[in-house]
């Protein structure tokens, strides 16, 4: 696992792919953060649907690019993105993302750090719709 990416009064870009999206469910934690728009992955990486909420992992042979958006995020950020992916419960991992852009800074994302056996894939791009307040 990488170290944290981000101190106290500092700032990351972090990437997001699913719930965490505007028009999403999880969006009101990022909606008072700047929003630098919508960007794609390298296409290193798998998207998965674990129901009602997506799953990127690694996948560099058969890869996609992820369709998502970056937000610059600040250390409380991160702490409460990181309670509601799981971080803790070994759901999700925070980790570097390749981005197809060139970005000057490192941008972060959760990657789906659980068995991905049987699951469904979603292209490059999760669109389930999911009402305000589930989850």
């Amino acid at each position: 696992m990488e170290a944290d990416p981000i101190s106290a009064n500092e700032s990351m870009l972090i990437f997001v792919y699913g719930t965490l999206k505007k028009g999403f469910c999880r969006h009101h934690y990022l909606k008072a953060y700047p929003c630098f728009g919508a960007f794609k992955t390298k296409p290193m990486y798998r998207l998965l649907d674990c129901g009602s909420y997506p799953g990127m992992v690694v996948e560099v042979e058969r890869g996609l690019s992820i369709q998502g958006e970056v937000y610059e995020v600040d250390s409380a950020c991160i702490e409460i993105l990181d309670e509601v992916e799981g971080v803790s419960l070994g759901l999700y991992v925070k980790s570097q993302v390749e981005m197809l852009d060139d970005w000057e800074l490192p941008v972060w994302g959760y990657l789906y750090n659980q068995s991905i056996k049987s699951m469904p894939d979603c292209g490059d791009n999760w669109s389930k719709s999911t009402e305000e307040g589930e989850l």
